[in-house]
């Protein structure tokens, strides 16, 4: 009698978890357009702390300390966004050599998926 309940506390205990888990998941899926920007944030903020600490130790007003973090972030950021225009220009010039080699190398890679993973051109779909 005594094992028993134990084993059926121990179900319990697992299923109360595993909802927990699945719920977080689910609050979490469905949030994520808020998550998501907050957690940069968050992160920008705990990156921010230290240096603001610090210039504020140099004897920098709070405020002007704070200023220019942000500014730095804000730098940093404009920085990522003309690297990823300046990638996206030789991605783009770069894109009639790579269609050119997907038509080149399309037969192969049909012949490979049919070999490999049984999928192919005249494969039945479901439905």
């Amino acid at each position: 009698m005594k094992i028993q309940s134990f084993n059926n506390n121990f179900l319990l205990i697992g299923l109360r978890y595993l909802q927990i888990v699945f719920l977080s998941a689910l609050f979490l899926y469905f949030g994520k357009s808020l998550f998501i920007p907050l957690s940069f944030g968050v992160l920008i903020a705990f990156i921010a702390y230290p240096i603001c600490k610090w210039l504020e130790h140099k004897r920098w007003p709070r405020s002007m300390a704070i200023g220019v973090v942000i500014l730095v972030v804000i730098i940093l950021f404009c920085l990522l966004l003309a690297l990823l225009g300046y990638e996206l220009n030789i991605f783009l010039r770069d894109m009639p050599r790579i269609t050119d080699k997907i038509g080149r190398y399309s037969p192969e890679i049909q012949i490979w998926l049919e070999k490999t993973f049984g999928i192919g051109a005249n494969t039945n779909r479901p439905g």
